[in-house]
């Protein structure tokens, strides 16, 4: 990597919490359904790419798409290690 450049990831979770938006109001703003938030922070869900484009878009490229599918991934094994307790 370069000395001039910077890659700064934001997972959409640390996103709502910064701007204090709820997963519905996240939603509406992207045009999105709020159940596809859920599953995304929640299941792990992959975004098909016209949804990862508009959270890209609603959140001015700060959560990009190669971002979501780490916090997707996060998520999943999250949840296989809930599963395996």
């Amino acid at each position: 990597m370069c000395g001039s450049c910077t890659f700064k990831a934001m997972k959409l979770s640390d996103y709502l919490t910064a701007h204090s938006l709820t997963r519905a109001r996240f939603a509406e703003l992207a045009g999105i359904a709020h159940t596809t938030v859920s599953r995304i922070l929640d299941q792990g869900m992959v975004p098909r790419r016209d949804t990862c484009e508009r959270i890209s878009e609603a959140t001015r490229g700060e959560v990009s798409e190669g971002d979501l599918l780490i916090e997707a991934t996060e998520a999943r094994l999250n949840a296989r290690r809930e599963d395996a307790a």
